[in-house]
């Protein structure tokens, strides 16, 4: 495998990613803050399925659609901590093991790091966790 590290947007472009779609929705399923700009995002990279998934920004983006870099920046950051325990996970993070709401979030991330490494593959989720600069 690549050990290189590239930048995020020569990832992008290596991969052909792209958001196919970009809907603004009233709502993220996966957060209870509501205070943000809300997106339903379909990516597509080159030859595969695509990925559908809800991306949430502050409101300091006055509305601005995301862009590719941003939302595998936010998907590599919740999914890097996924292969490590819950304990460990909510060490890392700052979370009370005791905590509903912490158990809830550590599932969604598990969920979107599968998803995320059958949309790229092993290799390439490997490489944008461990060998991408974001």
């Amino acid at each position: 495998m690549e050990t290189d590290r590239v930048s995020i947007e020569q990832f992008v472009k290596e991969n052909r990613i792209a958001i196919q779609s970009a809907e603004m929705v009233d709502r993220n399923p996966n957060m209870s803050d509501s205070q943000m700009d809300h997106w339903k995002v379909t990516l597509k990279a080159r030859g595969r399925s695509s990925l559908t998934l809800y991306f949430s920004k502050g409101y300091g983006h006055n509305g601005a659609s995301p862009e590719v870099a941003e939302v595998l920046n936010c998907l590599a950051s919740e999914s890097s901590g996924t292969d490590q325990d819950f304990a460990d996970w909510c060490s890392d993070l700052g979370y009370d093991t005791d905590s509903r709401e912490a158990e809830r979030l550590y599932k969604v991330c598990l969920h979107q790091a599968g998803r995320l490494r059958r949309f790229l593959g092993d290799e390439q989720h490997e490489r944008l966790l461990y060998h991408v600069d974001h």
